[in-house]
């Protein structure tokens, strides 16, 4: 009263389970009517030298997309993005828009994302540099900013000079409540003494 597998001449072969066709051999390959289910450590392996490899490791208890040969490339068309996201969740980690943005998250926070002209830092989203870490300038690493652990630097490394401007430029103590000299654009240069 059930198929279990039917086999056409000059055609395709079906296989069922319980009465539900679950593959179907076509001209151009083979087609699944359901998951596709390997175990712990058997890999699913596709080219001619079993290029690329998808398979989940039971002693390192991780998932695994190797490719061993060329660029591993996943696409998006026009307009649309790759994400990835956490297990289960619409919470995204990374999206790769096509024909735009890359943008980087922390907890579903979009903290990273590049434009046209650079990148840019969203919202109060900060920049950490260990020590001895430099932010660097120009091609011959002209300007640096950077602290040694002991001390910080703003240092002018390259050609020309360090200009320091702006409406009003004051130099203050560590908390910012004291002034130690101000620079008033057409006016005086101040210099204080405790305040």
């Amino acid at each position: 009263s059930e198929y279990s597998i039917k086999a056409f001449g000059n055609g395709g072969v079906e296989l069922y389970y319980d009465g539900s066709k679950k593959l179907q051999t076509q001209s151009w390959g083979t087609q699944f009517y359901g998951d596709l289910h390997a175990t712990d450590d058997i890999r699913i392996n596709l080219g001619t030298g079993n290029d690329l490899s998808i398979y989940h490791s039971s002693s390192n208890a991780g998932s695994y997309i190797q490719n061993s040969t060329g660029h591993l490339n996943i696409e998006a068309p026009a307009g649309n993005s790759v994400r990835l996201r956490k297990n289960g969740t619409a919470e995204v980690l990374l999206k790769a828009i096509s024909d735009g943005a890359v943008e980087l998250y922390y907890d579903n926070s979009k903290k990273v994302e590049t434009y046209s002209s650079g990148i840019k830092l969203n919202g109060t989203s900060n920049v950490w540099i260990q020590d001895s870490g430099k932010l660097i300038c120009g091609g011959g690493s002209d300007l640096q900013l950077y602290h040694d652990g002991t001390n910080s630097y703003v240092k002018d490394a390259g050609a020309g000079i360090l200009i320091l401007a702006g409406s009003q430029v004051q130099i203050a103590n560590a908390g910012a409540t004291e002034n130690i000299a101000k620079f008033i654009p057409d006016g005086a240069v101040e210099l204080y003494y405790d305040n």
